[in-house]
């Protein structure tokens, strides 16, 4: 299992902005390369996404898992892994702090962990490269 990885960066967009792009489950495979499919399972009484199907390949490789969508405090969002085929963990926790001039500090803590039978320097690679490319992503979708 790896390491938890955190990244901060700053978005040029509103907290609320953010968390809309990373509840529209359905559009992450169109900014998430490695994304395939996503199917919403449950909603919770608000509406927003609770329960998640997601369908990955990544290095040649493919995974589906279900994450659990949850809302703890304002400008917070997280997911936890429920179940996997090939992925053993993958916990995140995003927190958004409004800086008042209309960028939010974008901090996402994420611990992923697979099955695939590469060498443990390739899985962490990927990761630290998951990572990043999903901060890019959420900038790319937020920041129009």
């Amino acid at each position: 299992m790896s390491q938890p990885v955190s990244r901060t960066a700053t978005v040029d967009a509103s907290p609320s902005a953010i968390l809309k792009v990373l509840t529209d489950v359905k559009a992450y495979p169109q900014w998430q390369k490695e994304v395939d499919e996503v199917e919403l399972l449950a909603t919770d009484e608000q509406g927003r996404p609770q329960t998640v199907r997601v369908n990955v390949t990544a290095m040649g490789m493919k995974a589906n898992y279900t994450l659990d969508y949850r809302y703890p405090a304002e400008n917070v969002f997280e997911w936890k892994l429920v179940d996997g085929d090939m992925i053993t963990a993958n916990d995140a926790t995003y927190t958004l702090t409004d800086n008042g001039d209309g960028s939010t500090n974008l901090n996402v803590e994420m611990l992923l962990g697979v099955k695939w039978k590469l060498p443990e320097f390739m899985i962490d690679q990927m990761i630290q490269k998951a990572v990043n490319d999903y901060i890019k992503g959420i900038k790319s979708q937020a920041e129009v």
